[in-house]
């Protein structure tokens, strides 16, 4: 569940400053700047890496060719100026400030981070230095301190949705459902289209567990335009069935079958709606279609063995639940406590 918010690069005019430098890099920074003031940025790029390549040690010549590859978009070269120039004047401003959101935008976590607080430690003021940091700091799974800086970049920018959502999947990165609800809630209230974050939303409320309201946002997510794929009409049939509306699960469960006729998963979670609702009948047939196709499949089997019992032909249905045990022990604690698994 993670996004990048893109940031647009702003160019930045830089004087000249001729003093030391060598003749032929004066000459190539001088025809550059030319070509510069004329908005002709990639002639005037190639004149600016000449000039560096005569005098690599002039910081005014890698500040001219860093901006005109800024100009040009070509952000590698544009990061590689900057880190030269960091280099050369560990004071310069607008190279800290470039390089937090050029390693920002090629997810070069660490060195966002790095860059993004030197910012905050030399008052660099601009906005959304806070997300840099916050967003980076969830990359690198250190959500202790994404909060801390996530929570200050929403007051600088209450209207940005991508704040409470990085917040909301950290929470469900950490297994913490309930305390990702309600920045799901800030999320879509900043951007109601996100038909991926309602259907997230859906699958938050269904680990709970709340699978009545999460069969609200899994219909929300859809008439969003979210794509009703397999993995969606599984996961609505399921908060279907186990927020009281079986019969409707079991037809959505049905129509995947068609799909997906050889899909245990499938037929398992069919067998065990049935084993529910008390249809055993039904029940018995599902399980034992997944025997047909693995015969090893003990919890099936012990789960036949249940749906017989409680059909009435209880002999049959222990002696089934005895080979069931023998092919996996573990499920002598079910017989144990007569508690059934699955739903």
């Amino acid at each position: 569940m993670k996004r990048v918010s893109i940031f647009c690069f702003v160019a930045v005019m830089y004087l000249p400053v001729f003093a030391q430098i060598s003749d032929s890099a004066r000459f190539f920074y001088a025809k550059g700047a030319e070509e510069q003031q004329s908005r002709r940025f990639a002639v005037a790029h190639k004149y600016f890496q000449q000039s560096v390549d005569s005098d690599s040690t002039n910081v005014e010549s890698w500040k001219a060719l860093a901006n005109t590859a800024l100009e040009l978009r070509q952000y590698k070269k544009a990061k590689s100026a900057f880190e030269k120039i960091y280099e050369l004047d560990k004071n310069d401003t607008a190279a800290i400030r470039q390089l937090a959101q050029l390693n920002f935008n090629f997810r070069q976590w660490h060195k966002a981070i790095e860059f993004g607080l030197l910012m905050q430690q030399k008052g660099i003021q601009q906005k959304g230095t806070n997300y840099i940091i916050g967003k980076s700091f969830y990359e690198d799974e250190n959500y202790g301190k994404a909060f801390q800086y996530l929570e200050e970049a929403a007051k600088d920018d209450p209207a940005n949705a991508q704040i409470p959502y990085i917040i909301a999947v950290s929470y469900v990165d950490m297994s913490n459902y309930r305390k990702a609800i309600p920045y799901f809630h800030k999320a879509l209230a900043a951007d109601s289209t996100n038909a991926r974050w309602y259907y997230e939303m859906a699958m938050t409320y269904s680990a709970i567990p709340d699978d009545k309201t999460a069969v609200v946002y899994y219909e929300k997510a859809a008439e969003k335009g979210y794509k009703t794929d397999n993995d969606y009409l599984e996961n609505l049939s399921l908060s279907c069935i186990l927020s009281g509306q079986p019969e409707r699960g079991l037809q959505l469960m049905m129509n995947l079958l068609e799909k997906k006729p050889a899909d245990l998963n499938l037929l398992y979670n069919i067998a065990e709606t049935y084993y529910k609702i008390k249809d055993y009948p039904k029940a018995i047939g599902y399980f034992d279609s997944i025997l047909q196709q693995d015969a090893s499949n003990a919890r099936a089997m012990y789960m036949l063995g249940m749906a017989y019992q409680k059909k009435g032909d209880v002999s049959k249905g222990m002696k089934i639940c005895d080979k069931a045990i023998e092919l996996d022990p573990s499920l002598a604690d079910l017989k144990r406590k007569k508690v059934n698994v699955g739903l």
